[in-house]
């Protein structure tokens, strides 16, 4: 994945990372022509905690449970975990 303007977050500065959860959920988002709101919708998330995950990359073990589940995704997958062994 490759680093990319994140059209949440366009006049910010910000940019869609693969190293950062936020950047994976902007990727994730942008692959699949969902919206925030949709998200917002999917997962029951406020807008503030979405946009919190998003610009810092951090949350509750149950906001990144929720993420996952909507993206059907692993929670080491947003993580940006491979190939790791426990």
């Amino acid at each position: 994945m490759s680093v990319m303007q994140c059209p949440t977050c366009k006049g910010t500065g910000k940019v869609a990372s693969p190293d950062t959860l936020g950047g994976r959920i902007c990727m994730l988002r942008d692959a699949r022509g969902l919206t925030v709101a949709d998200i917002e919708r999917g997962t029951g998330l406020s807008h503030a905690t979405l946009w919190r995950v998003i610009k810092d990359s951090v949350c509750k073990v149950e906001t990144l449970v929720a993420l996952a589940d909507f993206f059907q995704v692993s929670a080491d997958e947003l993580l940006g975990r491979k190939g790791h062994e426990p």
